[in-house]
This record gives structure tokens, C-alpha cells and sequence, in this order.
């Protein structure tokens, strides 16, 4: 078994914290004698003893949440000698490369900065994986690439698309993004789109595009990135 996201396993030692508060709150009752009531000695002995068993088993389900909680933040995965029981995905990745992503961002411009984060998203990807990635505005000529399995070929192809000038209209590309994905096989679909989201870019989508039934089956991942004075 391994974990996507293993920095979480640390908080496992949290499960610790119900047996330290359990300890805790434990007292010492200090035991006086009364004859009189010496008769009722057995049924409380029984009474105590189902009690702690109680308690025992708050303790560990208290423990076994806070365990799973964990866990699947970490991510868990099973790979066998076969394979990997991870279901294979079909990913498109959308670039925005208009005229507005020449603005300066963080670190760089915010295309180039977008074109980092692309090439992060393409590490996080596995083998049987398949990955499209498609640029907008296309400036006349189409700027798709894939579907490819994660490599070096992407991120090669992903190096050449350069800052175009047009207007960041991002229906059609959305548009071509999800047909593409009603084509695959696979069931786990995701898109990403990687841009500064101008809202102008968005004022007039494809009819298509809006429908609920063409987005059941496909995960949609907005990256917005930030001007260099913290503004969207």
C-alpha cells in the first residue's frame, strides 16, 4: 500500500489523544467498608466490569475514527503484482495563453507561471494515465497535444507553446475539452483549467457547455492565477 499524500500519516499520532484524556480523567475513589451493604458487593463487581469493557471500547472506536480520518487524507492506494488497483484517468489540461497572461504574477509573467503549474499536474500522473493538452486562444491553428500517456513527450510539447495575443475565450476550448472526454474509456475524467479567468472570457459559452448532463461524468478543476499585487 502506498499514499498519495503521505505528509498527512503524521497526525496519526493524534490517536493517542482519547488514551491520554481516558488516563486523565480516570480518579482515585478512595473504598469505605459498610457491612450493610456487603450483599450488594457481587452485583456491583459485575456492574463495574461491563462498564470498563464499555468504556474500553469507546476508547478504541474514538481512536479508529480519528485513524480513518487520517488515512483518508493520506490517500491510500493498493498496488499489486499485476498492477495498480488506481483506476486509470482521462485528463485534459487546459492553458490559457491570451493576451492578459502577459501580465506580471508572483514569480514571472502569469503564462509562465501557468505553464509551471501545468508541468506539476503532469508529474502527479501515472502510467495507463492518458493526458491531453490542449492551449486557447489557438490564433488560428489548433494547439492541441495527446492524448499521451504522462512523459517526457508532454512536457516537451508543453515547453513550445509560447504567450499568443488573442482574447481568452474559454467556451470553445471547453467545448472540444469535453467532447474529448465523452470519447474515452476510462471512467475517472478530469479537466483543468490554468488561467487568470477574465470574465470576459466567459461571457458567452456554448449552450452545450451549460447543460448538467455533459459534466456527470467529468471532474472540472479551476487554478486561478494571481496578479503581482495579490489581485485574481
Amino acid at each position: 500500500m502506498s499514499f498519495l499524500n503521505s505528509a498527512f500519516l503524521f497526525a496519526l499520532a493524534a490517536i493517542s489523544i482519547p488514551l491520554i484524556i481516558h488516563f486523565l480523567s480516570k480518579r482515585r475513589i478512595k473504598t469505605i467498608e459498610f457491612s450493610s451493604l456487603k450483599f450488594l458487593e457481587q452485583m456491583q463487581k459485575s456492574r463495574m466490569r461491563w462498564l470498563k469493557i464499555k468504556e474500553l471500547l469507546l476508547l478504541l472506536m474514538r481512536m479508529a475514527i480519528i485513524a480513518l480520518i487520517v488515512l483518508a487524507f493520506a490517500r491510500p492506494t493498493l498496488r499489486g503484482f499485476v498492477g495498480s488497483s488506481r483506476a486509470s484517468s482521462s485528463v485534459v489540461i487546459l492553458l490559457d495563453r491570451s493576451a492578459s497572461m502577459d501580465s506580471d504574477g508572483a514569480t514571472g509573467s502569469l503564462f509562465e507561471e501557468a505553464r509551471r503549474i501545468a508541468g506539476k499536474l503532469l508529474d502527479l500522473f501515472e502510467p495507463g494515465d492518458q493526458i491531453t493538452l490542449m492551449a486557447f486562444p489557438d490564433d488560428g491553428s489548433p494547439l492541441k497535444y495527446g492524448p499521451y500517456a504522462p512523459g517526457d513527450e508532454l512536457k516537451q510539447r508543453l515547453a513550445k507553446i509560447e504567450q499568443g495575443y488573442g482574447k481568452g475565450d474559454i467556451g470553445e476550448i471547453l467545448k472540444d475539452a469535453v467532447e474529448n472526454l465523452e470519447q474515452s474509456r476510462n471512467l475517472n475524467r478530469e479537466i483543468y483549467v490554468i488561467s487568470d479567468f477574465q470574465e470576459n472570457g466567459w461571457s458567452d459559452l456554448p449552450p452545450e457547455i451549460i447543460q448538467k448532463s455533459k459534466w456527470e461524468n467529468i471532474h472540472l478543476f479551476m487554478i486561478p492565477l494571481k496578479l503581482s499585487g495579490g489581485k485574481i
